[in-house]
């Protein structure tokens, strides 16, 4: 997965130092198409009794949870089909004037708002530590973040130095987690926590999964699982993933901070990542961490990814009733819709069972709801770009392009097959290349200009001033 991400995609994809993997975007429809299939987890069946299922590790447990990937996997497949099309034929284009503002806002707010529920489940086996995590994320990300721990730097010319480490502004998180994660390892030896399943706070021991560290393998060699953001959530489902990809952010705050921005440090990591994804051990370590604490990091990062989605909102005129009442209905339905038909899965029946389906699917899923719904209103009720925010939206995106020899190169191939693509003239007419110069959009632009402009009658000239000239 990591190799793919870090090492490819840096270094032939899109030539970023940016690692890409899962993305939450994924987790809605396919918590959706789950919950629409009831066999698809009896263990969570109150109707069945677990003593008669297979015991959890056996082959048939195993075959009942690879029956849902497979399921996952060949729906992966088939939906990163429209990506590949949209990314390599260049239609995103066409449908970029068509998409603001009012329909991104609602649709990556809902990504955020929508697994609150998650959020809440795995927070309520120990509120207080989950509270823990998130005020000592604050605390470090917000409050101490320009406090510097001073360390020592060795050089051949300067020899040992003093230099100031922003580690709270850098791993504000990961203090958060280890901290907190220690503060239950010693709660638990000191049986704090009670002992017994079904107590209150016996979910924040860190015991409770401890017999799959010891089961799990020392080494493994799993299935690479991630592709390109189009073929790659193809390849993804073909080869081993369960999710789409997205480009992570994060890296890019550490740039910012490190003032590295080498794609060799990318190759590096991806291989790091790699190697570290074969050890069984390391992996299922994580898997180890009390359900409070990761309920606490869900607090604050589902928070985040629903906050980034209301900043759009900064390029719209928030005055406008037309931007509030779209607004107000993409989000409010995108959250009730989804729940009733979750509840309501049997109502869907149109006599096909495939069809239905796929309508419990899109239905049941927040994001789309929501973002067709402020689509289609944003783009049929009347109102001036201004007002829709797609003046502000397109200077920010205008004053970011830098159309210069420089800026290009930044994208370009490896050398030696940069130089096999500048033999050709065909690349300047392929969306997905380095050189590709987008004729067709300019001319469908100037098309529309040309129908839109009208012409002025031509005023008469005053009499008293041809006079004057004579």
């Amino acid at each position: 997965m990591m190799f793919r991400r870090g090492i490819y995609a840096s270094s032939l994809e899109f030539r970023l130092p940016i690692l890409q993997g899962a993305s939450f975007s994924f987790l809605i429809p396919t918590i959706t198409m789950l919950k629409s299939n009831p066999e698809s987890c009896p263990y969570l069946d109150s109707s069945k009794n677990i003593s008669t299922l297979p015991e959890i590790g056996s082959d048939g447990h195993r075959e009942i949870w690879q029956k849902n990937m497979r399921q996952l996997q060949g729906s992966l497949m088939v939906a990163s089909l429209l990506q590949i099309v949209v990314g390599f034929t260049g239609l995103l284009e066409f449908f970029l004037p068509l998409i603001g503002p009012l329909t991104i806002a609602p649709t990556i707010t809902l990504i955020g708002l929508s697994l609150f529920q998650a959020a809440s489940d795995r927070a309520s086996g120990q509120w207080y530590i989950a509270m823990t995590v998130v005020i000592l994320i604050l605390i470090f990300s917000q409050y101490m973040q320009n406090i510097p721990i001073p360390c020592g730097k060795y050089s051949k010319d300067k020899g040992c130095t003093r230099i100031n480490f922003h580690i709270f502004k850098m791993f504000p998180v990961a203090l958060a987690v280890c901290g907190v994660w220690f503060l239950c390892y010693i709660f638990t030896i000191t049986d704090v926590f009670p002992a017994t399943p079904g107590h209150w706070g016996h979910k924040a021991r860190t015991d409770n999964t401890y017999k799959y560290l010891q089961q799990a393998a020392w080494f493994r060699f799993p299935y690479p699982g991630i592709g390109v953001e189009g073929i790659g959530c193809l390849l993804a489902g073909a080869i081993g993933g369960s999710s789409g990809v997205t480009s992570y952010s994060e890296n890019i705050g550490t740039i910012g901070i490190t003032k590295i921005a080498s794609r060799s440090v990318i190759l590096t990591s991806g291989i790091i990542m790699m190697v570290l994804g074969c050890f069984g051990k390391f992996g299922i370590l994580l898997v180890t961490m009390p359900d409070p604490i990761v309920g606490g990091m869900f607090l604050m990062m589902f928070g985040m990814v629903a906050a980034v989605g209301l900043s759009n909102l900064q390029h719209i005129n928030l005055e406008s009733s037309r931007n509030l009442m779209i607004l107000g209905v993409s989000l409010f339905v995108g959250l009730s819709l989804p729940l009733w038909i979750q509840a309501n899965q049997a109502d869907i029946n149109t006599g096909n069972g495939e069809l239905d389906q796929v309508l419990g699917v899109l239905l049941g899923s927040n994001m789309f709801v929501g973002g067709f719904i402020g689509f289609v209103l944003d783009n049929t009720i009347p109102g001036t770009p201004e007002e829709r925010g797609i003046i502000k939206w397109d200077n920010i995106v205008d004053s970011k392009a830098e159309n210069t020899s420089e800026s290009f190169d930044t994208y370009s191939f490896p050398r030696p097959i940069q130089k096999l693509v500048d033999r050709w003239n065909w690349p300047v007419y392929v969306p997905f290349c380095p050189a590709y110069n987008s004729y067709i959009s300019k001319l469908v632009k100037r098309m529309a200009a040309c129908c839109s402009c009208r012409k002025k009658p031509t005023e008469p000239v005053p009499k008293q001033s041809i006079e004057t000239t004579l």
